[in-house]
């Protein structure tokens, strides 16, 4: 029974050790992921923030920091429809209606985004993701003046989310191509 016991305390040492190195492997590839991005402290919180992150695999964190962006989305949308409602300036209503085109893009295309990821074809969804940054830094924050303070917050967020995004399916990418580290992998992805 003695034995038993001890060789019961050796695996179960044993299997924590691996659970250890395995939420470490994790945050070794977040921090990857993120030191390729302008922010690396607001990617970490961004990828982190979500519960279904912590025990996501990359395709699934790749579909969940889409939604998760997407959710950005509709709250900037929403809160330049709000401003297009109130503004008072000819220049404001052509700003907010600048920005209201461009958030209308950038939903169509992280919807584009979340289906090619749910495809693994992470080529796509870099290429996707790279128009929706343009559409929120081009056509809509640089055309806001500098005193709209609270409106370039809310750019600044969209950015630094859809740069996470793009870091880690480039990520994912960079992996698709050496070794097939997905369960349902179809055809390995050249670019």
């Amino acid at each position: 029974m003695a034995s038993f016991t001890i060789l019961f305390s050796s695996l179960l040492l044993v299997a924590s050790s691996i659970v250890y190195s395995s939420e470490a492997a994790e945050q070794t590839v977040i921090s990857t992921i993120c030191s390729n991005t302008s922010n690396p402290v607001a990617c970490n919180d961004f990828l982190n923030t979500d519960p279904r992150t912590a025990n996501a695999s990359l395709r699934y964190m790749s579909l969940i920091s889409i939604d998760l962006t997407y959710k950005q989305a509709e709250f900037n949308l929403k809160y330049y429809t709000d401003l297009y409602k109130i503004a008072i300036t000819a220049e404001m209503e052509e700003a907010f209606e600048r920005c209201l085109a461009a958030y209308h893009a950038i939903e169509f295309n992280l919807v584009d985004a979340y289906k090619r990821s749910g495809q693994l074809n992470y080529v796509s969804v870099g290429h996707t993701l790279s128009k929706v940054q343009s559409l929120a830094s081009k056509d809509c924050a640089s055309k806001l003046p500098v005193s709209w303070l609270p409106s370039i917050d809310i750019n600044n967020d969209m950015y630094l989310k859809v740069e996470t995004c793009i870091s880690l399916n480039k990520y994912i990418k960079k992996l698709q191509g050496k070794i097939c580290v997905f369960s349902s992998c179809k055809s390995q992805s050249k670019d």
